[in-house]
């Protein structure tokens, strides 16, 4: 069983290699791009926890939200403060870095599931102020951060 944090990107990652990820989403027409910012900070998750990583926005801005799902949870309440949303492995080198900067950890801020091999995410931003996750693992858990049909969401794909 793997660990995995569900969080906002900016509680894991050092100050520097935040600023270097909203430097990098700046267009020269000075526009932001939220898919170059959403690339950059997964490869910074990556870069610091050593396997797969996901970050996205949350339409939202500060945001407060839940996971559920079919599989184990070992905290289920996460929130965020840079409107975005992240999910990576939690390690030691992950858990090094948050105490760096939140010695006292993150509280309801950060879910914390369990998963069996790879996982596969997604997030479902078909409401444009609002961003759905959904994680399923290989052994078939499911995990969403909005209640509604957890089970049924990955379907199409095993077809």
């Amino acid at each position: 069983m793997t660990k995995y944090i569900i969080t906002d990107p900016c509680y894991l990652l050092d100050d520097d290699t935040w600023q270097k990820c909203c430097d990098a989403a700046k267009l020269p027409s000075g526009n932001w791009s939220d898919d170059i910012f959403n690339a950059y900070v997964a490869d910074a998750l990556k870069m610091l926890s050593g396997s797969e990583a996901w970050a996205s926005e949350t339409g939202f801005g500060d945001w407060s939200n839940s996971i559920q799902g079919t599989g184990t949870i070992l905290q289920n309440e996460f929130a965020a403060d840079s409107g975005m949303v992240c999910v990576c492995e939690l390690n030691d080198k992950v858990e090094a870095s948050m105490h760096n900067k939140y010695p006292t950890g993150l509280g309801h801020c950060a879910a914390i599931i369990e998963c069996t091999g790879p996982v596969k995410v997604e997030f479902n931003k078909d409401d444009s102020n609002w961003t759905v996750l959904y994680i399923r693992d290989s052994a078939n858990n499911a995990f969403r951060s909005e209640e509604d049909d957890v089970e049924n969401y990955f379907e199409d794909d095993d077809e």
